[in-house]
């Protein structure tokens, strides 16, 4: 049985993930990923922490000027060093081009490390953008 706090400690990744993202700190993101952390996205896996990093630069270099994620709906299951996630995200992003919201979810599994969680596999499901007329 996972001690008490595990669960929000697990959730709290997330939403460092998240905040992470949205100001551009690749440092921090690299501080929530094992070594051999895989990504799973609809471009294809990216395997290693500089094939992560190397996602998260590209969108940072790109017109994306203002990002915010809301991450909801997270169900966490611990098992011994492990932690399976499932979550819901929206993330409204703007750009000179518009602004749009992107919607789908996330299915993640952590490992303690030390007794910190990170990142050992992270699948980024996009399910519907939007576009906000301007």
């Amino acid at each position: 049985m996972p001690e008490p706090g595990e669960h929000e400690r697990v959730r709290s990744v997330l939403h460092t993930y998240a905040r992470a993202v949205d100001s551009g700190d690749l440092e921090r993101l690299a501080s929530l990923v094992t070594d051999d952390v895989e990504l799973r996205r609809v471009d294809g896996p990216h395997e290693g922490r500089e094939a992560f990093l190397a996602v998260y630069r590209d969108f940072f270099a790109s017109p994306v000027e203002w990002c915010k994620h809301l991450v909801t709906n997270v169900d966490v299951v611990v098992d011994g060093g492990r932690a399976y996630v499932t979550a819901y995200f929206q993330a409204v992003m703007t750009s000179p081009d518009g602004a749009w919201a992107v919607y789908g979810e996330y299915a993640d599994e952590l490992v303690a490390v030390d007794g910190t969680w990170l990142f050992h596999r992270k699948t980024i499901d996009v399910q519907r953008k939007l576009a906000f007329a301007g």
